[in-house]
């Protein structure tokens, strides 16, 4: 019998323990690849003007989207439009498990939203009050989220080319 084999039968335990420690391992990125794939991927395949490690960013029409999510081993991530002539700026939370969590930030405030535009939580009245004045800007980067998701959803590489508008 080889020393390996030998050794293997004397410590059965020991190699067990670093067996299951490899294939929980293996387990862990096989299910981190598909989670990012699934959340991430289709919006990183278009999105790629720009690329950093981990971010994915392109412009449009004087905004900025980026894909922020690519850390080895990390389930986090978002995506994000910023406006830059509005000074506001979007950012989603994508989830399997239902609706995405999204937040609106302009000046210094930062806003949690439903898909709709609507206060998820409350503020108070001064944050309200600038939250209704910026209403606009956030509507305009609400449809450009949904457009973008279209974008992605059909694997339109041709999005952020600048001759390409988005179909109303």
């Amino acid at each position: 019998m080889s020393k390996v084999k030998l050794w293997i039968k004397k410590h059965k335990t020991i190699t067990a323990a670093v067996l299951t420690v490899l294939i929980a391992f293996l387990l862990l990125n096989c299910v981190w690849a598909v989670y990012h794939n699934m959340v991430f991927g289709s919006y990183e395949r278009i999105t790629k003007d720009d690329n950093f490690p981990g971010v994915a960013i392109s412009k449009k029409d004087g905004k900025t989207y980026s894909v922020t999510g690519k850390y080895y081993l990390s389930f986090g991530g978002n995506l994000s439009i910023s406006d830059e002539q509005n000074k506001c700026f979007l950012i989603v939370w994508p989830s399997l498990s239902g609706e995405p969590e999204i937040g609106f930030t302009v000046d210094r405030y930062n806003f949690y939203i439903d898909k709709d535009g609507n206060l998820a939580r409350d503020y108070d009245d001064v944050a309200e009050k600038i939250f209704e004045e910026n209403n606009d800007a956030l509507l305009a980067l609400l449809k450009d989220y949904n457009e973008w998701t279209k974008a992605a959803e059909n694997k339109d590489e041709t999005y952020f080319n600048e001759k390409t508008k988005p179909k109303s």
